[in-house]
């Protein structure tokens, strides 16, 4: 597994934490079992990670009320909702990660932590949100 798809997988074990614990993101980061397993380096991508999608975590939860027809927020998987929360995070926020990809880690990590729906139902948001902001495509406005 690579660097990024470890920390991507160690940040979303922590999202799902922080859902269902009243701990803040630096308890649950000095406080999760995995993190201290991993190199450096996936600790740093999982922290930039996890303080990019809590601070703009208003906005993403916005992007996919705003593309998921018929679903409301809190009826999400919560894994779902994680994995959405990431990948948009990074499709809006990381310019240095193509959406592409983005949206195939994503959809990998769905396929290993969701239910046997989650794939498609993440793909479909994703690449709207996607197609939605041309410029995180690398494509002028």
């Amino acid at each position: 597994m690579g660097k990024r798809r470890a920390a991507r997988e160690l940040a979303l074990t922590v999202l799902y934490e922080l859902e269902y614990n009243e701990v803040g993101l630096e308890t649950a980061l000095r406080d999760h079992p995995l993190i201290a397993e991993h190199p450096k380096d996936v600790q740093r991508f999982c922290r930039k990670l996890l303080e990019g999608i809590a601070a703009e975590r208003d906005a993403l939860d916005d992007e996919i009320v705003r593309f998921s027809k018929n679903w409301r927020i809190e009826r999400m998987a919560a894994i779902d909702r994680n994995i959405l929360r990431m990948a948009i995070y990074e499709i809006l926020h990381e310019p240095s990660i193509p959406p592409r990809v983005s949206i195939n880690e994503a959809i990998e990590i769905s396929k290993r932590y969701g239910s046997g729906d989650s794939s498609a139902f993440i793909n479909g948001i994703l690449d709207k949100i996607s197609a939605a902001h041309p410029k995180a495509d690398g494509k002028p406005k």
